[in-house]
């Protein structure tokens, strides 16, 4: 246990030399799922903007400050569900899947 939490301190104060000196076909994975490369990455992008407009223009809340806290709050809690179900919408793995199998590759290599 204390190994795995050692390592965990580690990745964490050198997560970026450690990426990239992981295998290619995980650094190429981890880039292209961070760009804006597929229809669903444009379409879960633009969500979280639509539901704001249309909060803001349904105009259920009369206080104009409360209706913007209230659509900016709507917008964020949309964003983060829209990050939650990209996988399955853009057919790419999670940083937090790709991150696990790079810590995984680190911890198969023998100890130097």
């Amino acid at each position: 246990m204390e190994a795995n939490d050692n390592f965990e301190t580690y990745w964490a104060e050198h997560k970026t030399e450690l990426i990239a000196r992981a295998p290619q076909h995980l650094r190429q994975e981890r880039e292209n799922s961070l760009k804006m490369n597929t229809a669903g990455d444009w379409l879960l992008a633009i969500v979280p903007i639509i539901v704001m407009v249309a909060f803001l223009s349904a105009g259920l809340i009369h206080s104009e400050i409360l209706n913007f806290a209230a659509a900016a709050l709507i917008g964020c809690v949309t964003y983060v569900l829209t990050m939650l179900v990209k996988p399955y919408v853009t057919g790419k793995r999670s940083l937090v899947d790709i991150d696990n199998d790079i810590k995984a590759y680190y911890r198969q290599q023998p100890r130097t």
